[in-house]
């Protein structure tokens, strides 16, 4: 065999030297294009060690197409150990990418927490602070603070003493302001706040009262009056049905005492007084609508007859009897205590 390995050898030799050497294109097509020869390489295990030692076999090898093919696959298995790589630190910034979006999970939900914070809780909610009230002198019925002192009805068929009288002169006597010392009343489910002035029941149904037209506001200085409206057929004459006086405050009997009839003050059929839903407020994109929406600080109560009714042109009638409303006290229901 090593004979036989040797002629082959001598075969090549004389081969470069006739055919212009290693560089001869003749050498390399047939070397190339020999399936006997690499037949033989791949058999002989003898032929292999000699080739190791051969610089004309290294010379055929640089040339060879199977083993630039066989360089080309061991770039491209770097390329995947590369990949591998990548996606293994793909792998590892999932994982922190899956952290991060716990991490805005949780806080959105510190968010959403926060939101609901300052929401108001339903509750009981006095009108304690006296803001404006021109006709007050300190005494009798004519002191304000009764107003703000929390409500004390007398019931259906009586009027409460503990209440503050407001007149028929403009600007003199003719309203009173108050809020709940800056704090916020607010929109919620049903009833949002109620007036409770002193009317009371006189016979079997006569219902003796005194109207107020209610206005509100955010800052204490522009108000927006609560939708209000007489109804009756002749608006000229005065009539004494509550159902007649839409949105007007002063209809109906004060039930509710917070000491000796302490009820819900929002149960109209228990309480009495005059329920408001700011939800009646007009959608306007005005004052009205700003209030319906984000709620109001002061409360002011005007006598209805220094009002102009729009379908007259004059103040709205009023009862001959009224000498002008007693105000009792106004609940909130719903309020925003921190609100800035």
């Amino acid at each position: 065999m090593k004979t036989y390995l040797a002629a082959v050898v001598a075969i090549i030799a004389v081969s470069l030297a006739g055919c212009g050497g290693a560089d001869s294109p003749d050498l390399n097509d047939a070397l190339s294009g020999s399936d006997a020869f690499y037949d033989a390489a791949d058999d002989s295990g003898a032929f292999t060690d000699v080739s190791n030692d051969s610089e004309v076999f290294v010379d055929v090898s640089d040339d060879s197409e199977v083993f630039n093919d066989a360089l080309k696959d061991s770039e491209a298995f770097n390329d995947a150990m590369d990949n591998s790589e990548t996606l293994i630190d793909a792998s590892n910034d999932s994982e922190v990418l899956g952290d991060a979006l716990d991490d805005l999970e949780v806080h959105n939900d510190g968010l959403n927490d926060s939101e609901t914070v300052n929401e108001p809780s339903p509750g009981i909610y006095v009108a304690n602070v006296v803001v404006d009230a021109p006709g007050h002198t300190g005494e009798g019925f004519k002191d304000a603070n009764k107003a703000a002192n929390g409500v004390f009805g007398a019931g259906q068929y009586a009027g409460s003493y503990d209440v503050f009288s407001l007149g028929y002169e403009e600007g003199v006597d003719n309203y009173i302001t108050l809020s709940w010392g800056g704090a916020v009343v607010q929109n919620g489910p049903g009833t949002d706040f109620v007036v409770f002035e002193n009317g009371f029941q006189s016979g079997a149904s006569y219902i003796f009262m005194d109207l107020i037209v209610v206005m509100l506001s955010i800052d204490g200085e522009n108000f927006v009056a609560f939708p209000h409206d007489y109804t009756a057929a002749d608006e000229t004459k005065y009539e004494p049905n509550p159902e007649l006086w839409p949105g007007f405050a002063g209809r109906y009997p004060v039930k509710y005492n917070q000491e000796s009839n302490p009820v819900d003050p929002f149960n109209f059929e228990l309480a009495g007084g005059d329920h408001f839903d700011l939800d009646d407020l007009p959608m306007d994109g005005g004052l009205g609508q700003q209030i319906r929406e984000q709620g109001f600080r002061f409360i002011k109560l005007v006598s209805a007859h220094t009002v102009i009714n729009p379908d007259t042109n004059e103040p709205f009638v009023k009862d001959p009897m009224s000498n002008g409303p007693d105000i009792d006290g106004v609940i909130a229901r719903y309020l925003l205590e921190d609100a800035e």
